[in-house]
């Protein structure tokens, strides 16, 4: 099911309140409700090709994974002890 947002919140200092603004977007993309509807999702399939774009473009931007974090039992460790 997609609903669209029903109320507003207005504030007792006299101004609408929006809720969970983030930041503007570099690139405004619509997702039409039919199309989430039917699993499409157009601001996704923005952000990949952007992406895909950007990697063609400099393929060497990606930076390497860091290392593997260790996740032994730190030594003298109680955990796990009965």
């Amino acid at each position: 099911t997609v609903t669209p947002p029903q109320f507003g919140l207005y504030g007792f200092g006299g101004t609408w309140l929006f809720e969970g603004r983030g930041v503007d977007p570099d690139m405004e993309v619509q997702n039409m409700p039919g199309d989430v509807v039917k699993g499409k999702d157009a601001q996704l399939e923005a952000a990949v090709s952007y992406l895909m774009d950007q990697l063609k473009k400099d393929p060497l931007s990606i930076p390497a994974p860091p290392p593997y974090p260790s996740k032994a039992r730190p030594h003298g460790s109680d955990i796990l002890k009965p």
